[in-house]
């Protein structure tokens, strides 16, 4: 299984996907991590246009809502994990059929482990800012 895990240093979850500053790309197999790396975010609109910061998060901000290159970059994943996502892009992984997890789990060695044992599961919250 590959999956993605947004993260801003490879070490801890990012709580906002779509501003994380990377993702942890991981291919677990028979239970064994085999691979393992961190690309930078250039795809989000929040970081590839330097918008890291808290906007309020309206749909009117001139930036529309096109998950296309976050799609491109995370779509040989079969599963996406996260603090926090909003609505729009989980409900556009579940139409690529690519499974989202928010979880609570604080570091990607977690979640890569919680992955291996076959025990992650998914708070359901979203994010609160979407």
């Amino acid at each position: 299984m590959k999956l993605a895990i947004a993260s801003d240093n490879d070490a801890a979850v990012a709580m906002h996907f779509g501003r994380c500053q990377g993702f942890t790309i991981a291919t677990i197999e028979d239970g064994r991590l085999v691979d393992r790396e961190w690309i930078p975010n250039r795809v989000t609109h929040h970081m590839a246009h330097g918008h890291a910061h808290d906007h309020g998060h309206g749909h009117d901000h001139g930036h529309g809502h096109s998950h296309a290159g976050i799609m491109e970059v995370l779509g040989g994943c079969e599963l996406v994990v996260g603090g926090g996502m909003g609505w729009r892009l989980r409900e556009d992984f579940s139409a690529a059929g690519i499974e989202t997890v928010i979880t609570d789990l604080p570091t990607v060695e977690e979640v890569l482990l919680a992955v291996q044992e076959q025990r992650l599961v998914s708070t359901g919250s979203g994010c609160a800012a979407h």
